[in-house]
């Protein structure tokens, strides 16, 4: 069977330079090719990329007692195989140069802080993203504190039993006689009948008004009348006086004989 292009499956574990390395926690299956001993696979350089720093956080927390400096890195769609973990004891230092996405992340620690790096740091790669706890240096992981001794609980306190209140007697509603009952009647009867007269009384007053309203503007529309009529008369005789006026002369003047043909 020909060796060139065979697959295994392994557990990738990235070699630092210095001889670190990057685990992947959820073991990502990964093609590794392989070259025969008679034939030679060409190799093809990858296009240049521009060189930029992914996303990144350094969180200092206390961890187990011990302050730590968390580290989280994106490296989306990056091969395991081609990131390169280098941290420092006082920076941190993240590059994928032989991928097609080339990142470069060297960063220091938060607030100053020196870690601990061994021969062999660690990371966890997962779903993308770089993680790994790193310890501060000169950090002491500090003793679990002791709880407290609980207090004996009191035995409970006897229930007493609840005072009961004295009972309020209300008084008797007085016993109604059928005189007094008579006399209610009449009262609200007596009542009505006066609210009903009171109505009556200003409906007749609305009424009459009305009635004087209706009354004044008849003898209004009256005296219109006759004082229009006044005016048409008078208006009328003296049409008559000027006629009268212009025939007189006419009347005065010699009537013309007629001549012979």
């Amino acid at each position: 069977m020909d060796d060139i292009g065979r697959s295994v499956m392994v557990l990738v574990v990235v070699p630092r330079n210095n001889g670190s390395a990057v685990a992947s926690g959820h073991r990502e299956p990964v093609k590794i090719a392989t070259e025969s001993a008679t034939e030679s696979v060409s190799t093809m350089t990858a296009p240049s990329c521009e060189v930029t720093a992914p996303p990144y956080s350094l969180k200092v927390k206390r961890i187990n007692g011990q302050r730590h400096v968390v580290v989280r890195v994106v490296l989306h769609r990056v091969p395991p195989h081609h990131i390169k973990y280098e941290p420092t004891q006082e920076r941190l230092v993240v590059t994928t140069l032989g991928h097609t996405k080339k990142f470069v992340l060297d960063v220091p620690y938060p607030d100053g802080v020196r870690v601990v790096v061994g021969d062999n740091p660690e990371a966890q790669f997962e779903y993308g993203i770089l993680t790994a706890q790193l310890p501060i240096e000169g950090e002491v992981a500090r003793p679990p504190r002791d709880k407290p001794e609980k207090r004996a609980k009191s035995p409970p306190a006897a229930p007493v039993a609840p005072v009961k209140p004295a009972k309020v007697k209300k008084p008797k509603k007085p016993f109604v006689v059928k005189d007094t009952a008579l006399k209610l009647v009449d009262e609200i009867a007596g009542a009505e009948e006066r609210a009903v007269e009171e109505k009556l009384a200003k409906d007749a007053e609305k009424q009459t008004a009305l009635e004087q309203r209706s009354a004044e503007r008849a003898e209004k529309e009256e005296r219109r009348q006759k004082f229009k009529a006044a005016a048409k008369a008078e208006l009328k005789a003296r049409i008559s006086r000027r006629r009268a006026e212009q025939d007189e002369p006419c009347a005065a003047l010699p009537k013309r004989k007629k001549s012979a043909r």
